[in-house]
């Protein structure tokens, strides 16, 4: 605008007091001569001023004057011309207000509408249908394993897939009438205002995930996405939009945990499980901050000679109320929250100290394995911080063996390796929890510097009873030698189930059989 000649002045519209700061404005002063529009956007009230250069300039004024008492004609020309000014002023602030309603109530990758333009169509919607016995459905859609186009293939391509995706969305649903949403990165919502029944938007759920599946070609690379959906109805789930919203985000959740490219309806037991969530989150940093957590070991012993090689520690969580709680009950809302990380820390820090009171007690030292969740494994200063808290506790790493899930390994093997690597090099062992139940290759398997593998304890509790399942715990057992691995099987409960897997070759067991796990005090 200045470059144009213009002048001009930018306020924004202070909440608490309705003055009008000064935000920005002209080297030049805008003069009297001047439009002013208020434009509203998300974030409140802007007021634009605008004058003509030419007006504000006393000596163009002054030259005005000496024309038009020269020349008449002349004057009233420059006249005309100063009078048509506001209205082009007018017509271009009228201009950018468009654009800047656009944009607030608009996506700019996709152009579809934004969150706060659904919002208001689903409160508008609702207000039509609260006293009549019409419906209409929210539709919350969110893409799976999308982190992987823009990790491959870059943002670029990450973006052109999204366009597409809106398209493939907008036709399946009925145009001018449904409202199609890109509600931030790879969700989308729809706004259902035509259809009569649950089962309307059912069908319409179905066509989205299958129009979505199609193949999509992207740099001469064929990509095919799966989704999962979330669906809720208004007004019988609910009577505002920011409720209709949340209910179908919870649905969506739930068909993501129910194994994805799927749809769920939402039902209030959604709603008493995320309660639930939220309330064993609260719980769970309450119980890192107060040191609510502690270890119990189960020994595992020498299928040969039946005596304690080393102890697994386990996680217990000592409630206020609720006594003790296992981790079934809360592993998975703590890997999600991201608070396993803590908790993982206070563990290890534990195991060290269970480690020293060991050492301290029998006058030898036996070496404890730990469980390491997924998400403190992927942490980027993971090796940094295990070798921290060995030395603040004066453990040597060749005393502590690390328990890793082969699903955890597989989903990132490089920095697994690395990882690794640099904590073998210092002594640590590591072993490979729960084997058989992942999806680890051979020759994956065999990168790994791992130990030790230990038998899922699903195939031990077949061995018994089941021809099949002594074929497979032999195939583990002949192929982990091959491999130079020792073999721990969990979950030993019989004496029959001992026998067979030390005539199979297995070197080590821990089970009820041997003893359950006791805490330290049981111990020492």
């Amino acid at each position: 605008l200045e470059a144009k000649g213009y002048r001009f002045v930018i306020e924004k519209k202070e909440e608490k007091t309705g003055e009008w700061r000064q935000f920005s404005r002209s080297k030049l002063d805008i003069g009297q001569t001047f439009v002013a529009s208020i434009v509203n956007v998300p974030n409140g009230f802007w007021r634009i001023k605008l004058s003509p250069g030419v007006v504000a300039n006393s000596w163009w004024s002054l030259l005005l004057l000496v024309i038009a008492l020269v020349v008449a004609a002349l004057g009233a020309y420059f006249t005309y011309r100063i009078l048509l000014e506001p209205i082009k002023l007018r017509r271009l602030v009228k201009e950018k207000t468009k654009e800047l309603e656009y944009l607030a109530f608009h996506d700019a990758l996709t152009g579809l509408a934004s969150r706060r333009l659904l919002q208001e169509k689903i409160n508008e919607h609702l207000e039509r249908v609260r006293h009549t016995d019409n419906i209409l459905g929210v539709l919350y859609l969110d893409l799976d394993n999308f982190k992987r186009i823009n990790d491959t293939m870059g943002h670029d391509m990450g973006d052109q897939l999204l366009q597409e995706i809106a398209l493939r969305v907008q036709s399946c649903v009925s145009q001018g009438v449904d409202v199609v949403s890109r509600m931030g990165g790879d969700e989308f919502a729809v706004l259902l205002t035509s259809i009569d029944s649950k089962k309307d938007a059912e069908v319409i759920a179905k066509q989205l995930i299958n129009t979505i599946a199609e193949v999509i070609k992207l740099r001469h690379r064929e990509v095919v996405m799966m989704a999962s959906i979330g669906i809720t109805i208004g007004p019988e789930d609910g009577l505002l939009a920011e409720e209709l919203l949340l209910n179908a985000d919870l649905a969506l959740y739930a068909a993501k945990n129910n194994g994805k490219n799927q749809y769920k309806f939402f039902n209030q037991q959604m709603q008493q499980k995320m309660i639930s969530m939220l309330d064993m989150e609260e719980g769970l940093r309450e119980a890192i901050k107060r040191d609510q957590f502690f270890l119990v070991f189960q020994p595992i012993v020498s299928m040969s000679t039946k005596e304690t090689v080393k102890f697994e520690a386990l996680a217990r969580w000592e409630h206020p109320t609720k006594g003790v709680i296992y981790p079934g009950t809360f592993i998975e809302e703590a890997e999600e929250t991201g608070l396993i990380v803590p908790i993982g820390w206070q563990m290890l820090e534990k195991a060290c100290k269970f480690i020293n009171q060991y050492t301290n007690r029998y006058q030898q030292t036996m070496t404890v394995a730990i469980n390491v969740s997924p998400r403190q494994f992927m942490e980027a200063d993971f090796v940094t911080r295990v070798r921290e808290i060995l030395a603040e506790n004066t453990v040597l790493p060749k005393h502590i063996t690390l328990e890793v899930t082969e699903s955890m390994l597989m989903e990132d093997i490089d920095h697994a390796l690395v990882v690794m690597d640099q904590l073998r090099k210092d002594g640590m062992q590591f072993s490979m929890d729960d084997f058989g139940t992942g999806y680890s290759s051979l020759a994956q398997l065999k990168q790994l510097p791992v130990s030790s593998l230990k038998i899922d304890r699903s195939f031990v509790m077949d061995i018994g009873s089941q021809n099949e399942g002594v074929q497979i715990v032999e195939a583990i057992i002949a192929m982990s030698h091959k491999l130079g691995l020792d073999v721990v099987a969990e979950g030993i409960e019989t004496q029959e189930q001992s026998d067979l897997l030390e005539g199979m070759g297995c070197e080590m067991g821990q089970g009820y059989l041997f003893s359950q796990p006791i805490t330290v005090k049981q111990l020492l």
